[in-house]
């Protein structure tokens, strides 16, 4: 007669001693691998950000610096603006003391990048529209570089009441404010530029922005390229050249860091009286 036997094989588990003692370190191991992912990506948010911001300096200056190039005037004050072109979006003066850059711009009847636009003259001032025009008093426009209340650098553009005033062309009749044009066809290419959101007829465009983030736009004047002498706001009629420095602050996954950025750039034109 044969026998069998089956033998029986008992699976054993962690105790709760085990699960005690184990638990704890798997836990210290994944918050120690969360917390390096964690450095990681904080690490390549602040690079990127210190990139972009060094990018978006570079960018503004680089906007700027066409501007002062093509102006013919530093300028101390707009003088009272259009409601909503002033200050605060009211009618209150940009002065260009801190955080403001003001530029006198001559108006052109395209956009004065291109080789074939055409400066802008007032008629009857003192000659008439014609082969004589170039020795009139020349049409220009402001260009306000400001930072508001949120660090963000703006750049608006106030251009001067203007008219044709020549329908019919038979018998025109200017006045302080008539324009010299080839014909009606042509006018000033700048725009009336307002804070995004304003929604009055003085507004034709909106602002442009050139960055967020902004601490201060720093600005010297210069009566020479290579002066070291700072004529100071006050005497920004005077200057011929300027030097320009935006200051950007942000703060990235827990760290504040700052960039800044200069050049120096000298107008073109000019304008006498």
């Amino acid at each position: 007669m044969r026998s069998s036997s089956t033998r029986t094989t008992n699976s054993r588990g962690f105790t709760l001693i085990e699960i005690l003692i184990i638990a704890p370190i798997v836990i210290i191991a994944i918050s120690g691998f969360v917390a390096v992912m964690i450095s990681l990506v904080g690490k390549t948010m602040l690079t990127r950000d210190q990139s972009l911001m060094a990018y978006n300096i570079n960018d503004g200056l680089g906007r700027i610096e066409e501007d002062v190039r093509l102006s013919a005037k530093f300028l101390t004050t707009t003088g009272s603006l259009p409601s909503p072109q002033g200050k605060n979006n009211d009618t209150t003066a940009f002065t260009n003391g801190s955080n403001t850059l003001i530029l006198n711009a001559l108006a052109t009847d395209s956009n004065p990048r291109t080789y074939d636009r055409w400066l802008m003259y007032y008629d009857n001032q003192p000659n008439p529209c014609g082969s004589t025009e170039t020795f009139n008093k020349i049409f220009t426009i402001k260009i306000i570089y400001f930072v508001d209340s949120n660090g963000t650098l703006w750049r608006r553009t106030y251009v001067p009441p203007w008219n044709l005033n020549n329908d019919p062309p038979d018998t025109p009749n200017p006045d302080a404010n008539t324009i010299c044009t080839a014909s009606s066809a042509y006018y000033p290419w700048q725009r009336n530029s307002c804070a995004i959101g304003q929604t009055s007829s003085q507004c034709q465009t909106q602002d442009e922005k050139i960055m967020d983030n902004v601490s201060s736009l720093n600005v010297k004047y210069y009566t020479n390229p290579g002066d070291t002498s700072d004529l100071g706001s006050s005497s920004a009629s005077s200057a011929g050249t300027v030097e320009v420095t935006i200051t950007g602050a942000k703060t990235t996954a827990g760290q504040s860091f700052t960039s800044s950025g200069s050049l120096r750039a000298t107008k073109l034109n000019n304008l006498d009286t």
